[in-house]
């Protein structure tokens, strides 16, 4: 791989045994965050984080009381990293703030999945602490999004500017090879796509309330309240009492359905992912052509999104608690939806490279996904229709 590509796969060296060299405290960060980012936060631990420079544990805990407080470390230097190229940023010369974002963006491109999907585990005041930091980046970004588009409100704005952070934040999930130069130059095309993209007018409003009727199985019953008992509080935090008692059951009941929590979860997960796969192929069979099929897969898409935005989080953000071969499996059915998009924005766009359809196909993706798990964004009224504008600009309908 050159010096000057960029892919998902590079990993930080390690230290020569009986070396102390300066910066190892850095080599330390830069390793567990590397391995958070492949494994998933539950299943390291310090002992592999030691191993993965070559140190012994105890010299772990030299530069960190903990393995908490190295995952905070590392989603706490990307986030001000982007915070610092905000606050540094020339008012009216967007072109070159969107280039120094995505230039941060491929500096830190684990950020994506260690906020989205391991920051749960840090404790609520550092979360919170790391969320502010967020919410101060993206104020910046919204007043420069308002400074190049005086035909928006505050509300449009703001959701732009989410939309644009996601697209930065979709390389963490990107699997994709390319020169850096035409790296950064997609990310800040797409970003200003985004910003540019015309979007309805948004009104916020509070999160509707739950009605209709459910299913009286209880096996349903208690697969629903393990999506949002799991989005909630996390998987950890949840116990088999907590859903049976969500569920209405009792909980001896429980094992009548599953042999355990991580069963449950499994269940879950397989559910969703079928979900997807199921309004995949009924879009597609409805679909008078190819693009027709990727925008009918776009709008299906976000409806189930918005509308059952637990599942998104949980398969975001749980999928590291299976064990090895169901997580394995997980990994790959997600891997082959996002391949079926890629090879239809392909059909559709057929002088694209298959590096670029899937940078492009992520971007969009990671946009529905962090709109659908942000709430005060996605109960916004008009969300829909702005997901549609978005989208439709980063698939290039």
């Amino acid at each position: 791989m050159s010096r000057n590509s960029v892919a998902a796969s590079g990993r930080p060296g390690v230290l020569q045994p009986g070396t102390r060299p300066r910066n190892r405290r850095d080599l330390i960060l830069s390793a567990a965050s590397d391995l958070f980012y492949r494994e998933g936060y539950p299943a390291v631990g310090m002992g592999d984080i030691a191993a993965a420079v070559s140190v012994q544990p105890s010299a772990l805990y030299r530069h960190f009381p903990s393995k908490q407080r190295l995952l905070y470390e590392s989603v706490r230097a990307a986030v001000e990293s982007g915070v610092q190229i905000l606050a540094n940023a020339t008012q009216g010369d967007l072109d070159h703030l969107l280039t120094d974002l995505a230039e941060g963006a491929l500096d830190h491109r684990r950020l994506g999945i260690l906020w989205q999907r391991e920051s749960r585990h840090l404790a609520v005041h550092e979360r919170n602490e790391i969320r502010e930091r967020l919410r101060t980046a993206m104020t910046s970004l919204r007043a420069m999004i308002e400074e190049k588009r005086p035909d928006l409100d505050r509300t449009q704005a703001e959701f732009l500017a989410w939309c644009a952070f996601a697209v930065l934040i979709s390389v963490s999930y990107q699997q994709a090879e390319l020169p850096r130069a035409d790296y950064v130059r997609l990310l800040r095309d797409m970003t200003l796509s985004v910003i540019n993209a015309p979007i309805p007018p948004l009104v916020h409003r509070a999160a509707p309330a739950a009605v209709g009727l459910g299913l009286s199985s209880r096996r349903e019953k208690l697969l629903a309240a393990s999506m949002t008992l799991f989005a909630e509080r996390g998987y950890e935090a949840v116990g088999v009492d907590d859903i049976a008692a969500a569920a209405g059951i009792a909980t001896p009941s429980f094992y009548h359905h599953f042999s355990g929590k991580a069963d449950l979860l499994w269940a879950t997960l397989s559910r969703g992912n079928e979900a997807m796969r199921m309004e995949m192929t009924r879009s597609l069979r409805a679909a008078s052509n190819a693009e027709d099929g990727l925008r009918r897969v776009m709008c299906s898409y976000i409806a189930l999104a918005l509308d059952s935005h637990e599942l998104i989080e949980a398969l975001i953000s749980q999928i590291s608690y299976l064990p090895s071969p169901e997580r394995q499996r997980a990994k790959e059915f997600q891997l082959d939806l996002v391949d079926e998009w890629i090879q239809l924005f392909r059909t559709v766009h057929h002088d694209v490279g298959r590096p670029i359809a899937r940078v492009r196909v992520q971007a969009a993706l990671t946009v529905v996904n962090d709109i659908a798990c942000t709430p005060h964004i996605r109960s916004t009224g008009g969300a829909t229709d702005s997901l549609h504008a978005v989208s439709t600009r980063l698939l290039g309908l």
